[in-house]
C-alpha cells in the first residue's frame, strides 16, 4: 500500500526539492538572527524565501512532505515570504 504523502528522510532531500522551485531562494543552516527584529535565533536546517505566491505555496507543500518540524512560516507581506524548518529532535 502506497502512502498518500511520501516523507523525505533528511533536510538534504528537502533542500534538493526546494531548489527545483523557481523564484525560491533556499539556504541550509541559515542563521535566523539575520531575519528577526532583535537579531536572535539559531540556524534553521532549511530556510526558504520568495516574493512569489505560487513558489510560497509549493515550498509549503514540500516542507509539509519533508517530515521536518516547521518552526516558522511567515508571510511578511505581498512581496516577501519566509519559511524555516528544523529537523525533528
Amino acid at each position: 500500500m502506497n502512502p498518500i504523502i511520501e516523507v523525505m528522510a533528511t533536510p538534504e532531500e528537502a533542500l534538493k526539492r526546494l531548489a527545483d522551485i523557481p523564484s525560491l531562494k533556499v539556504s541550509a543552516d541559515a542563521p535566523l538572527s539575520l531575519y528577526t527584529r532583535f537579531a536572535i535565533g539559531g540556524p534553521a536546517d532549511v530556510y526558504a524565501e520568495t516574493d512569489n505566491a505560487e513558489a510560497f505555496i509549493r515550498a509549503l507543500s514540500v516542507a509539509r512532505q519533508s517530515g521536518l518540524d516547521i518552526n516558522a512560516f511567515q508571510l511578511v507581506d505581498a512581496e516577501h515570504s519566509h519559511a524555516a524548518a528544523r529537523q525533528g529532535r
